[in-house]
């Protein structure tokens, strides 16, 4: 029985547990604010979440990152959050303490204090009506995981937003879903070597 685990099994096991947990996001997540309607299987929703874990893992895999599992976890929750973002234009809370949870045992002491005084700063800031407070939280929850590293893929969020918003020339006073730009600056910090 052991043989046949380690010769046949153990090899797919990734691959299989990858392509289900992007499934699980894919299928819960978008069912955001009521969660009860991913209990409510429609074939459609099924199809395209199975799809979407498919190809993701599949390109992940293909992709061969040194770092592979962190793509594992993180881009299935980031491509979550920017489709509810752009959808509702709110970021829902259990993606969000997913992405904790993944990395709880690698939070570094002074990554909280950093946090802390990120979530202070841009809450003050959120209170003007410039940033939502699920933006704030994603910011912080990325910035307890990746420390400072986290601050470039903020900066690098906000010039695509800029660059985005100047290309389709929106009103200043438009509301501009904010958490699709900072999950691509998130992503961005994935492929940082440090």
């Amino acid at each position: 029985m052991l043989e046949f685990y380690y010769f046949y099994l153990r090899p797919y096991l990734p691959w299989t547990g990858s392509v289900l947990y992007s499934f699980l996001v894919f299928w819960i997540i978008p069912c955001y604010p009521s969660y009860r309607k991913c209990f409510r299987i429609s074939l459609r929703h099924f199809l395209t979440a199975l799809l979407c874990a498919l190809g993701l893992t599949s390109f992940i895999f293909i992709f061969q990152s040194g770092r592979r599992w962190e793509f594992m976890w993180y881009v299935p929750l980031l491509a979550a959050i920017s489709y509810v973002d752009q959808r509702d234009q709110e970021i829902p809370d259990l993606p969000l303490f997913l992405i904790l949870l993944v990395n709880l045992r690698n939070i570094g002491g002074l990554s909280y204090v950093f946090a802390t005084m990120m979530f202070a700063v841009l809450y003050l800031f959120s209170c003007g009506g410039y940033l939502g407070l699920g933006d704030v939280k994603l910011i912080c929850s990325w910035v307890l995981i990746k420390g400072a590293n986290a601050l470039l893929g903020l900066i690098l969020g906000c010039l695509v937003c800029i660059i985005v918003s100047k290309l389709k020339k929106e009103p200043p006073e438009t509301k501009i879903p904010f958490g699709p730009y900072i999950c691509a600056g998130m992503f961005s910090t994935l492929f940082l070597p440090f």
